[in-house]
């Protein structure tokens, strides 16, 4: 069983690495952090900002508006 959005309760996916890469530098972060996203929330949290493993968003981030 992979990775569940906390929100919704449905499967998130893995992020490609030259998208988390993009994303990550928009941030001013290093390259190589993996992300996952939720499609129905709408919501991208890196691994580094997971709560004890889980995919918790705060707010979900909306590059795109």
């Amino acid at each position: 069983m992979g990775i569940r959005c906390e929100l919704c309760h449905r499967p998130v996916s893995t992020v490609e690495q030259t998208w988390a890469n993009r994303l990550s530098a928009l941030e001013g972060k290093p390259p190589g952090r993996k992300a996952f996203e939720c499609k129905i929330c709408e919501a991208l949290i890196f691994e580094d900002e997971m709560d004890d493993g889980r995919f918790a968003p705060k707010q979900p981030r909306r590059f795109w508006s």
